[in-house]
Parts: C-alpha cells; sequence; structure tokens
C-alpha cells in the first residue's frame, strides 16, 4: 500500500536501516508504504542512492536483501530499475560489478529481472567510469579468462619441462 511520498527526515531513517543492515525493518517499511521504493535518500557523503541500490552494495545479510530487492522490483518494476544514484550508476550498473556479496544463483536472477524491466540500460553508460553493465560485465570476465589461460599456460609449460 502507499501512503504518500515520504519525508526527506522518513528517508534518512530508511538510509540508517539499511547502512545497519536491519533488511527486514526496511521490508516492513516497504510493505507498508511502496512509495519508499522510488524515492532518493542521501548517503553520509551528499550522494543520492536508493533502497535499491543499497541493498546490492551493502555487505549485509544476502537472503534479506535479496527479499528487499524482488519486493522493490515487484512493486515498481516501471521506476525502481530506472533510478540513477550521485555517481549516475543504474541499479544494473551496480550489480553487475563483482563486489555484491551475493551468490551466482541470485545475482543472475536480479540481473535478469533488471533487464527485462529496462532492457535499455544494458547500452546506457555510467558511473564514474561511463560503462555499459555489458562493460562492467565482461571486464570481469576478461580479468578471469586471462587468469585461466594464463594458468593453464603455466600448468602446460611446467609439465613439458619435468
Amino acid at each position: 500500500t502507499s501512503r504518500g511520498d515520504p519525508s526527506p527526515n522518513e528517508m534518512d531513517a530508511i538510509f540508517r536501516m539499511c547502512k545497519n543492515n536491519y533488511w527486514e525493518n526496511v521490508l516492513n517499511v516497504l510493505k507498508s508504504n511502496t512509495s519508499f521504493c522510488e524515492h532518493k535518500m542521501v548517503m553520509s557523503n551528499n550522494i543520492e542512492t536508493t533502497i535499491l541500490h543499497q541493498a546490492i552494495t551493502s555487505k549485509g545479510d544476502t537472503v534479506a536483501r535479496t527479499k528487499v530487492m524482488n519486493f522493490i522490483l515487484d512493486c515498481s518494476p516501471d521506476t525502481s530499475p530506472k533510478l540513477y544514484n550521485g555517481y549516475r550508476s543504474l541499479p544494473l550498473h551496480v550489480i553487475c560489478q563483482r563486489n555484491t556479496k551475493l551468490n551466482s544463483k541470485t545475482k543472475e536472477q536480479l540481473i535478469r529481472r533488471l533487464v527485462e524491466a529496462y532492457p535499455e540500460a544494458l547500452n546506457i553508460a555510467g558511473g564514474v567510469g561511463k560503462r555499459t553493465p555489458l562493460h562492467i560485465i565482461f571486464t570481469g570476465m576478461c580479468r578471469i579468462i586471462t587468469m585461466v589461460f594464463s594458468s593453464s599456460y603455466k600448468i602446460k609449460k611446467s609439465h613439458i619441462i619435468s
């Protein structure tokens, strides 16, 4: 249910809940007022963020964070995936980074939901590096592929020498 736009003080309280990993409390607030799903809040460094961005980047309880992210995407599929944070990153940019602490199945499911909700986001450059979500994903993959081939080469080389 929606009870109107949240005040800056309410959004500040939600931000503190996110920061302190009180994800069950955040979920309860969202359930009582779904308009929170579509509003920005300001971090302590004066950069704007959203609950969805915070749930993605938090290092807290991944199960509770996933519930919050799915609830937001259920309540606000047309708006929340299109909200930028203060770094000009969409939620898709942020979740494509490797440091989300989410397991691969959960991360894949959330990426799929974000892409289905806003497919154009795949081609939007964002963030400090002005990269698309595809650039972000493949940058990580290239490092992994390079590492695998490099290790594989060393193994073969050492095997031949011995």
